[in-house]
């Protein structure tokens, strides 16, 4: 599965990323929302796990 993971704390992030590609998932990572729906316009992800703080808006808006 393909999934997608919205962090902006890179210590986080790392951690997240390494643990679900040691699952066999294929994951991109982005740090804000702007990328995040870069990311999805091209893309199908099975996932997104989606922080709700972050640096230029709100998760729950880019779920909207």
């Amino acid at each position: 599965m393909r999934i997608l993971l919205i962090e902006d704390d890179k210590m986080i992030g790392e951690a997240v990323k390494d643990h679900v590609a040691a699952s066999n998932h294929a994951v991109d990572w982005v740090l804000c929302i702007a990328d995040a729906y870069a990311a999805v316009g091209p893309v199908h992800y099975g996932l997104i796990l989606l922080d709700l703080q972050l640096p230029d808006g709100s998760g729950i808006e880019f779920l909207q």
